[in-house]
C-alpha cells in the first residue's frame, strides 16, 4: 500500500471513530471562541466548514448564512446532523466526502479549516484548492500546529514515544510562516493570527471544565504568545 492510500485510511478510520476525538474535548470550545471573535457577525454569507467534525463551531451562523458541513468521516457528519436544529436544516448542507475530492459548484464567502492541513496528502495542492473556491475579498480562517516553536517538536516526540499505534502514519509537520507563504502565493493576505496552547500527554486526565479553564484563560495571554503552538490565522483574498 503506498503511503498517501495510508494516509487516507488511517485518517478516515480515526475520525471515524468519533470517540477518539469529540468527547472531552475542550480544543474543539477553544476554537469556537476564537472563530467567532474572527468572524463576528455574518449575514448572507455562503460558508463551508470543512473537517467540521461535529459542526458546533459553524451552527451558530446557520441562522443568517448557509453553510456546508463536509467531512469524509461519515459519523462525523451523523453527528453534525444531529446538532443542527430542525428548524435551520434548510440553511445546511451536508457532504461526506474528502476535501480533495470535492469538486465545489460555487465560491464561498467564508472557507473554514480548522485542523486539516495536518492530514491532507498535499498541503500546496490543498491551499491552491482553497484558493479556487473562495471569492475575492472571501476570508478563509485555518488552524495549524506551528512546528517552528521547540515545544512543538519535543511534545510531537513525546506523543510518538506513547502512542499505542503500530502505524507508520504521521501528521504533516506545518510551520507558520511556510503556511503564511503558501497562502500569499495564491492570493490570500494575512488579516491576523491568534495563539493558544497545545494539549500535552495527560492532558485528557484532566477533567473537562478544568481543561477548557486552563485553555481559555490561558487563551490570548503573555503565556500563549511565548509558548503557544497552535495558530488559529484569518486570511482575506485580495485578487
Amino acid at each position: 500500500m503506498s503511503e498517501i492510500a495510508e494516509k487516507v485510511i488511517e485518517t478516515h478510520k480515526f475520525f471515524n471513530k468519533t470517540e477518539n476525538y469529540l468527547p472531552k474535548n475542550s480544543t474543539i470550545i477553544l476554537r469556537k471562541l476564537i472563530v467567532s471573535e474572527m468572524m463576528k457577525r455574518v449575514k448572507g454569507a455562503n460558508i463551508i466548514d470543512i473537517g467540521c467534525g461535529n459542526g458546533i463551531i459553524s451552527i451558530p451562523y446557520l441562522d443568517y448564512n448557509k453553510v456546508t458541513f463536509l467531512d469524509f468521516s461519515e459519523n462525523m457528519i451523523k453527528a453534525a446532523k444531529t446538532n443542527i436544529p430542525k428548524s435551520l436544516k434548510n440553511n445546511s448542507n451536508l457532504i461526506n466526502l474528502n476535501f480533495e475530492d470535492y469538486s465545489p459548484k460555487i465560491k464561498f464567502d467564508i472557507v473554514l479549516f480548522l485542523g486539516v492541513l495536518a492530514h491532507v496528502q498535499n498541503i500546496d495542492q490543498c491551499i491552491y484548492k482553497i484558493s479556487s473556491m473562495t471569492k475575492n475579498n472571501g476570508i478563509c480562517i485555518v488552524q495549524i500546529t506551528n512546528h517552528q516553536k521547540l515545544i512543538a517538536k519535543v511534545l510531537g516526540f513525546i506523543r510518538k514515544l506513547y502512542s499505542v499505534s503500530n502505524s507508520s502514519y504521521q501528521n504533516n509537520i506545518t510551520k507558520r510562516d511556510s503556511i503564511v507563504n503558501h497562502f500569499s502565493c495564491y492570493g490570500f493576505s494575512l488579516v491576523t493570527e491568534k495563539k493558544y496552547l497545545s494539549t500535552f500527554p495527560g492532558f485528557r486526565f484532566i477533567s473537562f471544565k478544568n481543561q477548557t479553564n486552563l485553555l481559555v484563560k490561558t487563551y490570548n495571554t503573555i503565556i500563549s504568545r511565548i509558548i503557544g503552538t497552535e495558530l488559529i490565522i484569518k486570511f482575506i483574498k485580495s485578487k
